[in-house]
């Protein structure tokens, strides 16, 4: 989330209004930028056909088979995952993914994690059941959270999740230079206003969704987004998880370019049963997968 250019205005608010500087906080939390398109995503996006949901909603769809649902994270893109395609689709799979509101060409501008997981419920119960999910970040997040009701997927690849909404907060709030004063009316109008519950109840690692699937957690020693122990705080309280880390893989969003964390995320969604042996990297990767228990 790089949001340092926001500083200087927050400072300024922060002496002046607290109440006012919490208001920006709370635009800039909810808000997506959104990016320019690098022409290999553009090319991924090219090969796919379009899908709606019945909202009109659309997304793109490559392949046929089971369907495995990719699901990007904030100010991301479903093509940011778009190395993960050819791989699933050469495994039988028929691969989905639509953009959230507010993202990519889709209109709309707050979101947040609570109402993305509801976003995701629709496109399961549409295309659903669901042989897999591979999500990123905030994505990973919502899926988890869309899964405290019976949800209709068979197995999640989680990569670079965070363990609780309220970490995520906590970063955000220091990246901008919070004083207590606005951190305590921000996160008050955060739960009243957008969570609408305490963000204590937005917890992974203490609060597992009783509904989810067996799941590998994927992270990166080099993430300086999400730290690789909250991974490992839920791979410790999820029964149905185990994990693994990929060594230097690029940081928060080029793991997902990574060849052994696709290779990793590829033969989990396609394992009939739970197979505990170790991933083998491929060649051209430097730097090997390690493996934890869960």
């Amino acid at each position: 989330m790089a949001i340092q250019y926001t500083r200087t205005p927050f400072r300024i608010l922060n002496a002046v209004s607290p109440r006012l500087s919490a208001r920006l906080a709370l635009r800039v939390f909810t808000t997506a930028r959104r990016w320019p398109t690098p022409a290999w995503e553009q090319e991924i996006a090219r090969r796919a056909e379009t899908i709606w949901l019945a909202n009109g909603h659309t997304g793109l769809s490559w392949g046929h088979g089971r369907p495995v649902l990719l699901v990007h994270g904030w100010e991301g893109r479903v093509t940011q995952l778009g190395r993960f395609v050819a791989p699933l689709v050469a495994r039988g799979f028929r691969v989905l993914g639509f953009n959230a509101p507010g993202h990519g060409e889709h209109s709309g501008h707050a979101l947040n994690v609570v109402d993305y997981a509801q976003f995701l419920r629709a496109v399961v119960a549409e295309y659903g059941p669901l042989r897999g999910v591979i999500a990123h970040s905030m994505g990973a997040s919502a899926v988890a959270f869309a899964a405290r009701l019976p949800l209709r997927v068979e197995r999640a690849v989680f990569i670079s999740m965070a363990d609780s909404v309220g970490g995520v907060i906590e970063r955000f709030e220091d990246l901008l230079g919070l004083p207590w004063p606005t951190r305590r009316i921000f996160r008050y109008r955060l739960e009243s206003e957008i969570f609408k519950r305490p963000v204590v109840e937005l917890d992974l690692s203490k609060h597992a969704p009783e509904f989810i699937p067996q799941t590998l957690l994927l992270a990166t020693d080099d993430d300086q987004d999400v730290p690789v122990v909250d991974t490992q705080r839920i791979a410790a309280h999820w029964p149905k998880a185990k994990m693994q880390i990929a060594l230097q893989a690029g940081g928060h969003r080029k793991v997902l370019r990574d060849d052994r964390v696709i290779a990793s995320a590829v033969s989990f969604i396609a394992e009939e049963s739970w197979l505990s042996r170790p991933v083998a990297s491929p060649n051209n990767a430097n730097a090997p997968i390690e493996r934890t228990a869960s």
